[in-house]
């Protein structure tokens, strides 16, 4: 009613307008069926509209139901009726909770039932999206299999899962898992077979030191998939070698025999110890002689390993012995240092060996010592080189250097004879007579204390070669050292009486002097510094003791 009203209101408001507009009669009915018109035409339009709406609304529920009703054959899903209900004779609308279940059908498109049926498909698609993804996953799956295996469709059903058209129904899930777990167990078996000739063809490729790169390059080849021709590929590839592995037995046997060589010599195996290896001197070349000769190899490959920090400390005193050993024969020789030939560096040589000897040969033994007594103990062995227990043989010698280091004399008991080599070197076995000295000429230097050093420290030689001998004053008293050690380098000038053989032999031992008539030496051992002398009356001649 009230849009009948609100035209009614309009009209009377027209007509006011129309009147005071001063329009007639014929032009204000005009105006009023135009009006009438125009709501006329808008009602049509709407109902019209409508109409439309409300067909367009039933294609779209009879296409819904459609949808339904297909995705439910894909799925395989049958009506459910509440068959229940009638077996037990209960009536929905006797129970409230079971009334929500019964609710009755008609044709009538309410919101609510349009919104169950969009309901219903929303959740039909969520479940064919999950079938359609499960059953693409099992058909990658196989179809990766059938191509690792070479297999090839075997029925219609495989030809239907290349071409993809098997659906999505419950039957075709369960074939698929089926024929999916067939052929997992098929590949199980092939990569067992596989890997059983992989294992025996490692072992002969290791025997026959195959290159890497041969290795890489067949298994490249043939391991591509696990089909036939994997499988045949291997069994060649097995044979080739077995055939090629006993043709070579005699030549893998004599390498095998130069390894061995090696390590016993590594290990400094003794000669008894090597003939007991009764299999290095067999002629039978054949794979057990080889398995007895690898078995050795790796036996003193895990000996090599463990002693290989004894067997260098070893080695650097069998070193150190030999040079100690060369060295003690160099220092015997009384003439080393009064040589024609000049080696200023010998002294320092020889102070660094006796360092040598002396610190770092005892820090040796002593580690030798506690290595080899640490292993014995934890292998429960006896380490033999060259056929004797070597921490018996240097527990013996260090037992017998220390007896002979507490039988020496003490220094102050000890002759000149049980001076060092070098010390004792110095002394002339029989008194010469020497010249008296006299004033060397003017611009002439002399440089004896070059020559004839002091005592054996490389030290003691450097100051007197810097700083030539000075006598003592007339009058006083020698020092408690000059009393001890032989002076040295005093020059005096050569007499006329001397032999030309020992002006010869004085001449060769002088380094400093360019001139004709060279200095000589005069080794004063009973520590009286000669007297001063002046220019007008000679000097007396002294006199050489050796008391």
């Amino acid at each position: 009613m009230e849009i009948f009203d609100v035209i009614e209101g309009a009209l009377k408001d027209f007509q006011q307008m129309w009147a005071d507009i001063g329009y007639t009669e014929e032009d204000q009915i005009k105006e009023v069926n135009g009006f009438v018109g125009s709501i006329t035409k808008l009602c049509t339009n709407k109902v019209e509209s409508l109409k439309e709406e409300k067909a367009q609304m039933m294609l779209d529920v009879t296409h819904s139901i459609d949808q339904i009703k297909k995705l439910a054959k894909q799925l395989d899903d049958g009506e459910v009726e509440l068959t229940i209900w009638e077996d037990l004779g209960i009536s929905p609308d006797e129970d409230s909770e079971l009334a929500k279940f019964a609710k009755p059908r008609s044709d009538v498109l309410t919101l609510e039932r349009i919104a169950d049926y969009e309901r219903l498909i929303a959740e039909a698609q969520v479940l064919r999206r999950e079938r359609v993804d499960k059953v693409n996953a099992l058909v990658v799956k196989l179809i990766d299999l059938w191509s690792l295996l070479e297999a090839a469709p075997a029925d219609d059903f495989d030809e239907a899962v290349l071409a993809g058209n098997i659906g999505h129904s419950n039957e075709v899930l369960m074939t698929l898992d089926a024929r999916l777990e067939k052929l997992l167990i098929e590949k199980e078996k092939r990569e067992s077979k596989i890997r059983d000739y992989g294992t025996k063809i490692n072992k002969l490729w290791d025997k026959l030191m195959v290159p890497t790169d041969e290795r890489e390059e067949f298994f490249e080849r043939s391991t591509q998939t696990l089909g036939p021709s994997a499988i045949r590929s291997c069994k060649k590839e097995l044979e080739r070698l077995e055939s090629l592995y006993r043709d070579s037995l005699k030549i893998l046997i004599e390498e095998a025999r130069v390894t061995l060589l090696q390590q016993w010599d590594r290990l400094h195996v003794s000669k008894e110890e090597r003939i007991n290896f009764t299999a290095y001197a067999s002629d039978a070349f054949t794979e057990a002689l080889l398995t007895a000769h690898q078995e050795e190899i790796e036996k003193n490959e895990q000996l090599l390993s463990t002693l290989d920090p004894i067997l260098r400390l070893i080695h650097d005193r069998e070193k150190i012995l030999k040079e100690k050993t060369s060295f003690e024969r160099e220092t015997s020789d009384p003439k080393r240092l009064l040589s024609k030939e000049r080696d200023p560096g010998r002294l320092l040589r020889e102070e660094k060996m006796r360092k040598l000897l002396d610190k770092k040969l005892p820090q040796i033994e002593a580690e030798i010592v506690r290595r080899l007594g640490d292993w014995e103990t934890e292998s429960g062995k006896v380490f033999m080189y060259e056929g004797k227990s070597y921490l018996e043989m240097l527990q013996l010698q260090l037992a017998t250097t220390n007896s002979k280091i507490k039988k020496r004399k003490p220094l102050g008991e000890r002759d000149v004879r049980d001076l060092p080599s070098n010390q004792s070197s110095i002394q002339p076995s029989t008194p010469s007579k020497i010249a008296p000295p006299r004033t060397p000429r003017a611009g002439v230097k002399t440089d004896l204390n070059a020559t004839f050093c002091q005592g054996t420290t490389p030290g003691r030689g450097a100051s007197a070669m810097k700083k030539p001998f000075t006598p003592a004053r007339s009058g006083q008293a020698p020092s408690a050292r000059s009393a001890l050690t032989p002076r040295v380098g005093t020059p005096f000038a050569m007499d006329k009486k001397v032999s030309a053989s020992a002006g010869k032999k004085a001449g060769a031992q002088m380094t400093g002097a360019k001139h004709s008539r060279p200095a000589l030496t005069t080794l004063q051992l009973n520590g009286a510094p000669p007297k001063s002398t002046t220019s007008g009356s000679p000097p007396k001649r002294p006199r050489l003791s050796f008391d």
